[in-house]
């Protein structure tokens, strides 16, 4: 890591998958989100991401972004570049070729436009990981599907009463929860996710994801 005037440059090597490696990435992002919102991310050596790290880096650009930095990623490697592809969460980074390159970014007018929160809602995701939330809901939203996410039953129950979604994603862990009087109401269909759906390959994972909920989108 290094800095270049107002700019953190990280450079990654190895996996950015969920565990300790993947903890490290957001502690230190966390940490320059106070001191230097804006972050360069250099891939070039990563060696293998699963669907908790693709995750991780959505929040962590949508953390930066809130202290009104941002961050750019470079030197994406072949392998990751296919999995953004295919999972179709390319178009939510800002990818550049190489280190000068991400500087320069910075200097460029912004254009991303202030989002408002959208009142519909055709899907309900529920899990207790952000950066799985952040996975999940950009493989939906890439697919056209309407997306909301929370952390907790009780955010998902407002939620569901308040954007009345068809379809509830949800960790098998907490699919019990649901049927307790208190729970996540009025859902037609429920998608349940494997505990071990953040560590598995994020091209399979998000063909299994969309075909399963497209399926129940169908049904609800």
């Amino acid at each position: 890591m290094h800095r270049l005037d107002d700019v953190t440059v990280v450079r990654w090597v190895g996996d950015l998958v969920d565990g300790d490696t993947a903890s490290r990435l957001r502690t230190l992002v966390r940490q320059l989100a106070s001191e230097a919102p804006f972050v360069v991310l250099d891939l070039g050596g990563v060696e293998r991401i699963d669907s908790f790290g693709l995750g991780l880096l959505v929040r962590l650009r949508l953390t930066l972004q809130h202290e009104r930095g941002d961050l750019k990623l470079c030197a994406v490697p072949d392998n990751v570049t296919r999995v953004l592809e295919v999972t179709r969460l390319w178009p939510t980074f800002d990818i550049r070729s190489d280190e000068a390159a991400a500087l320069a970014a910075f200097a460029e007018p912004a254009t991303r436009a202030p989002v408002s929160p959208d009142p519909r809602c055709d899907v309900l995701c529920c899990d207790g990981s952000p950066e799985l939330l952040m996975y999940v809901r950009g493989v939906l939203r890439g697919a056209g599907i309407l997306t909301a996410i929370a952390t907790n039953i009780a955010d998902a129950d407002r939620l569901a009463r308040a954007r009345r979604p068809r379809v509830l994603v949800i960790n098998g862990r907490l699919r019990s929860i649901t049927t307790d009087p208190h729970g996540i109401r009025d859902v037609k269909s429920v998608v349940e996710i494997a505990p071990d759906f953040g560590q598995r390959d994020p091209e399979e994972a998000a063909r299994l994801l969309l075909d399963n909920v497209a399926s129940a989108l169908t049904s609800a």
